[in-house]
């Protein structure tokens, strides 16, 4: 289905997509369904590879990846999982220095306290 567009800025109708895609794949995530799930994770996926043009959309997009990677460690504990795992938190940790933000370094240490 494809999004309506609802400004005529190229960057911010951008902005508005990822904030759609964030919103849907937050509640993809809720879902008990595999596919579902699996399908969140392929749009925070995207999020987070693409270019960042709204911060907070980026850093919510990398909690929550990390959050539904962590359980699937804590259900399958593939070692696979800590090797996607560790760069996204190092790449939290790593913004929310550059940006001073007290709130996300909290949130990456609490993941890394998570995965000991």
């Amino acid at each position: 289905m494809p999004i309506p567009l609802l400004c005529h800025d190229r960057t911010e109708s951008k902005v508005q997509i990822k904030i759609y895609l964030l919103a849907k794949a937050l509640i993809l995530k809720t879902k008990r369904r595999p596919r579902y799930r699996a399908e969140a994770e392929n749009i925070l996926r995207q999020i987070i590879d693409d270019d960042i043009l709204h911060a907070q959309t980026y850093i919510i997009s990398l909690v929550s990846l990390c959050d539904y990677l962590l359980g699937e460690l804590s259900e399958y504990n593939d070692p696979e999982i800590l090797d996607e795992i560790e760069p996204l938190i190092e790449r939290l940790l790593t913004i929310a220095e550059d940006q001073n933000s007290y709130l996300h370094l909290a949130e990456g240490k609490l993941l890394q306290a998570k995965l000991a």
